[in-house]
């Protein structure tokens, strides 16, 4: 490994290869579709992703099992990449969220009988392997949600910011003086202007209960900044966890194509 002047390191083959991997693998998983029993695999040069939704005892419900597999030894490829999983053809508001673990696989209990699609991202949050980051602490606010023209105790209290795992794109959500809940995702990257970002607020029992997408667009006047935003009403203070997943304009394109 050659090292560059201060703290800097150059990426090293076994950085690559992790890369690699991760992007294969999102690519992988939205080509995916399954239905209850009937679960599905693709391949690519770097990985591979197998998909198993064996029925539930019920034979209205079913269990769902992702494995993420690398084809060289590589560690922590895919650790705490979020997967979005919704129902294929649209139509209904529902979605679950699992994430891989340090082997590559995540899994859900319970889903519904139906088809089913997968969806995530290279750029992901967040960052933190652990699963969502609950809103508890104080925390500075996303350019477009600072109150003026001063700040609110109050808002510290309920405000927390998410990076996305490869520091593009930074998400706040907080709690507004009204009682609902505020998001902004913002990006100052050009090549996610346009993109999509697929969100879900999780509650500590694993349940999502909300989600949404937000396109991001540019900022009149903040250039370089593109931005998605969404506020809806909340009942109770119960912590919740964002947790959203980034799609840059061109793989928007490839899935309004034929499904």
């Amino acid at each position: 490994m050659t090292k560059k002047s201060g703290n800097e390191v150059k990426d090293t083959p076994g950085r690559a290869l992790r890369d690699a991997v991760l992007t294969e693998t999102t690519r992988l998983m939205e080509q995916m579709r399954f239905t209850t029993g009937r679960g599905a695999f693709a391949e690519g040069r770097h990985a591979s992703v197998m998909v198993d939704s064996p029925p539930g005892e019920n034979g209205k419900t079913f269990n769902l099992f992702i494995t993420c597999h690398p084809h060289q030894p590589v560690r922590l490829a895919c650790d705490g990449l979020p997967v979005f999983v919704t129902p294929r053809h649209g139509g209904s508001d529902r979605c679950w969220i699992t994430f891989l673990d340090s082997h590559g696989q995540a899994w859900l209990t319970d889903l519904p009988a139906g088809e089913y699609r997968l969806n995530s991202s290279t750029c992901f949050g967040p960052r933190e392997p652990t699963g969502p980051l609950w809103i508890h602490a104080p925390a500075l606010a996303a350019k477009s949600l600072m109150p003026q023209p001063t700040r609110q105790p109050e808002f510290d209290q309920w405000a927390r910011i998410v990076e996305s795992n490869d520091g593009r794109v930074r998400a706040t959500v907080r709690l507004t003086p009204h009682g609902s809940i505020a998001l902004a995702i913002e990006t100052g990257d050009v090549a996610l202007a346009k993109g999509w970002v697929n969100y879900a607020l999780v509650s500590p029992t694993g349940a999502v209960t909300q989600h949404g997408t937000l396109v991001l667009e540019e900022v009149s006047g903040r250039t370089p900044l593109w931005e998605g935003r969404t506020e809806w009403r909340v009942s109770g203070q119960q912590a919740c966890g964002l947790v959203f997943a980034v799609q840059p304009p061109s793989i928007q394109r490839m899935r309004q194509g034929p499904d």
